[in-house]
Formats: structure tokens, C-alpha cells, sequence
């Protein structure tokens, strides 16, 4: 077996079987739980995606590396949610030459500095200040360059509606009332 120099990092998460005993489940409670695990699934790539605009290219580079560096690279990014180890002050850990670690992820423009956006903020209606500022918006670059403000509900349409409809399929399976809800 090859050894990798991530080894170390990686040995410092331990492994944890969450497999449950779906067998003890009735046929529909499995099939809800199996929507449930397809939504999360949804959830984690748009939690990726949220990270860092250039993680999904990542990871496909990543998962082409067949060498054991490769693999424990890709190990460390999935653990991680992106090429920066969390435990080690963001510190980029590829071989490959990644960038430092943006404070503001991938909910503002690439290149678009905190001045920049402060000042776009400051200038902006109340009400509009507040839905810039709000938990469930990011903000972009419209066609004309200026910035503008993008819903989640708009900007992750298609995750949030293919995991909406993969809770509503576990809803319809399940007997019990807090998931039917």
C-alpha cells in the first residue's frame, strides 16, 4: 500500500458507520429514508458549490486521479468540502496550485473586493440593503457589470427544486406525520 502525505491529516478524522438498519424498516419507511438521503446528498453538493465556484471542476480532477496521492487528495477535499483543510487555517493541501480560501466563499462576485461591495451596499434602499445582507441571497454580476442581488431560490433553482421534490417523494412513502409535513 502506498502512503500518501495527507495520510497524517486524513488519520486525524475517525471513520463512523452511520449505516442504519433499514431492514427493520417497512418497505415504505425505507423508501422514505432513501429519498431523505437522496435530498441530503443534493443539499451536499450545493453546500460544495456554495464553497467555492471552483470546486465542482476540482472535484472532477480529482476523482480522475487514480494515483494514491490522487485518491488521498480527493479523500481530504470531500472531508474538507473544498481544497483548504479547515483544521489547519484553510491551508490549501493540493498539489496543485489553489488559491487562498475566500472569507467571502461564493456568495459574491469572483475578484470583487469587501470595499466594492460595501460601498454598492451602502447605496442601496433599505429594503434592498437588507435582502443584500440576508442569510439566503448571493450576490452577482449582472450582464452590465454592475452587482446585483440573487435569491437562492434563483440562484440554486434547480438543486432546491430537485430536493424539494425529493422530500415531498419521502413525504408520500411515510406513514409518520412529521415527515408527511
Amino acid at each position: 500500500m502506498t502512503t500518501s502525505q495527507l495520510d497524517p491529516k486524513i488519520a486525524r478524522f475517525a471513520p463512523v458507520d452511520l449505516a442504519p438498519p433499514v431492514t427493520q424498516l417497512p418497505p415504505n419507511e425505507a423508501g422514505a429514508l432513501a429519498k431523505l438521503i437522496q435530498a441530503a446528498s443534493v443539499m451536499d453538493g450545493l453546500f460544495l458549490e456554495q464553497v467555492w465556484a471552483g470546486n465542482p471542476s476540482t472535484l472532477v480532477q480529482l476523482a480522475a486521479d487514480r494515483t494514491p496521492e490522487g485518491q488521498a487528495e480527493l479523500h481530504y477535499f470531500l472531508i474538507n468540502k473544498g481544497p483548504w483543510s479547515r483544521i489547519d487555517h484553510n491551508e490549501p493541501f493540493l498539489r496543485a496550485a489553489t488559491p487562498a480560501k475566500l472569507p467571502q466563499a461564493n456568495f459574491y462576485p469572483a475578484g470583487a473586493t469587501k470595499a466594492e461591495i460595501e460601498k454598492w451596499m451602502n447605496a442601496l434602499p433599505a429594503p434592498d440593503k437588507t435582502r443584500a445582507a440576508g442569510f439566503f441571497t448571493t450576490i452577482r454580476r449582472a450582464p452590465d457589470g454592475k452587482f446585483t442581488i440573487v435569491p437562492f431560490s434563483l440562484e440554486y433553482q434547480g438543486e432546491l427544486a430537485r430536493a424539494a421534490a425529493l422530500l415531498d417523494e419521502a413525504a408520500r412513502l411515510t406513514d409518520k406525520p412529521p415527515l408527511k409535513k
